[in-house]
């Protein structure tokens, strides 16, 4: 009935002046699932498109599968560490207004700049911006502090070179510093 990823907090690195976010080493990627009836157990299947970096990075395609069965099993130790290791909710980190406002740009695609009302968590602050259109490639932002108040500019283009309509709801902001990290969903207008 329902699939939630939760994403255990990414860490940063520069390789060759470009910010990087990803995970180093091994990945416990814990899945929430929830089954259309309780009777019965669920028949996992899935095509997973990852990145593996060093000096460049490579694209790898893999299938899953899997039957799960009814009932609980025994707790894994490495997927309550990869829990315990997500980004808080906006509500946890008590953050404030969360506004966006977006202008189309002269030679296509979106600017979006993202103002988020937040205590500073760490050294280093990044937001990363994702939507909920895979058709959509999102730039690396370009973030600053200013008191209590974090903004992020970022350009959207589509894939396909052609216009397209923003959900806002489905935008997803993540700061990440050198020390917590925080997971906004969805950015209102200014």
């Amino acid at each position: 009935k329902a699939v939630e990823i939760i994403w255990p907090t990414p860490q940063q690195t520069m390789t060759s002046g470009l910010r990087t976010i990803g995970y180093e080493h091994d990945l416990v990627l814990p899945v929430r699932l929830t089954p259309d009836r309780a009777d019965r157990p669920i028949s996992l299947a899935a095509d997973i498109e990852i990145g593996l970096c060093s000096d460049i990075c490579v694209p790898v395609q893999m299938e899953a599968a899997l039957d799960l069965p009814l009932g609980a099993g025994e707790r894994d130790p490495r997927i309550a560490a990869a829990l315990a290791a997500r980004p808080y909710a906006a509500e946890e980190a008590g953050v404030g207004r969360v506004a966006c406002t977006v202008a189309p740009l002269a030679g296509g695609g979106m600017r979006l700049v993202a103002e988020i009302e937040m205590t500073q968590m760490g050294a280093q602050e990044m937001v990363v911006v994702e939507t909920d259109n895979p058709q959509l490639w999102v730039a690396q932002t370009e973030t600053r502090r200013s008191g209590q108040t974090l903004q992020a500019a970022t350009e959207l283009h589509h894939v396909a070179e052609q216009g397209f309509m923003l959900d806002r709801s489905g935008l997803r902001l993540t700061v990440l510093s050198t020390g917590d990290a925080v997971d906004i969903r969805g950015c209102p207008a200014n």
